[in-house]
């Protein structure tokens, strides 16, 4: 046998079946144009584009943005045959938190604003339809027949699609675990959980040491 493969190298082997990235779908608004992001599918879209068969798992409303994200993913070679869509109609007024309510939300957007030292806050629409994934059979299936499931923190501010990402938990050979803090939406428990068993994490350098804590370990550990 020879050595083990890099993690790059392991996710994007085209012997080695399928990924499944799973969570957000949304649209930023930034100073500079909207833009198609969310971390799960810009993870998607990159592993596309080196190579991987890649399935994305989300939620979408009925909307003119849902169907543009559609086609844009599927434009970059990603799989959207696990992308769910909202059917019924918008909900008007008012309501709970996100993602605890019934259905009818609309596809996730986000306003970016850029502070003039480059720091940037972020205001989402709630609940989005990515608030309210579904545990559908086709998912779970999709997750336990797959090499790889990537997902990310974002996703587990909802309590349908925080249930459907435990499902997935139990069901993955691996996991990639994304953290993207974007307060208020950071519900330490759940990330802390979904930290726990990962093949692999992503974080920035600011996002560290705030996992540490939330895992319990010593300053001195993650230096």
């Amino acid at each position: 046998r020879g050595p083990p493969l890099p993690a790059t190298q392991f996710i994007c082997s085209s012997m080695s079946g399928f990924v499944v990235c799973l969570g957000e779908t949304l649209f930023d608004s930034t100073p500079a144009g909207i833009f198609l992001g969310g971390a799960p599918g810009n993870v998607a879209v990159h592993l596309s584009q080196l190579g991987a068969k890649v399935e994305f798992a989300s939620r979408v409303g009925d909307d003119l943005l849902g169907r543009e994200a559609r086609r844009r993913l599927s434009s970059y070679g990603v799989g959207v045959s696990l992308l769910q869509s909202e059917t019924t109609p918008p909900r008007s007024g008012g309501g709970g938190g996100a993602g605890d309510g019934p259905g009818g939300c609309e596809t996730g957007f986000v306003l970016c604003e850029i502070a003039p030292n480059g720091d940037a806050t972020y205001t989402f629409n709630e609940p989005a339809a990515w608030d309210v994934l579904a545990a559908e059979p086709a998912l779970l299936s999709a997750v336990a027949a797959a090499r790889c499931v990537v997902h990310g923190s974002l996703a587990l501010r909802a309590p349908v699609t925080r249930s459907t990402l435990v499902s997935v938990v139990g069901a993955a050979k691996r996991r990639v675990f994304d953290v993207n803090l974007r307060p208020p939406h950071v519900d330490e428990p759940a990330i802390a959980s979904a930290a726990a068993g990962a093949w692999l994490i992503k974080l920035n350098d600011d996002e560290l040491p705030e996992l540490a804590r939330m895992l319990g370990l010593e300053a001195g550990a993650v230096d």
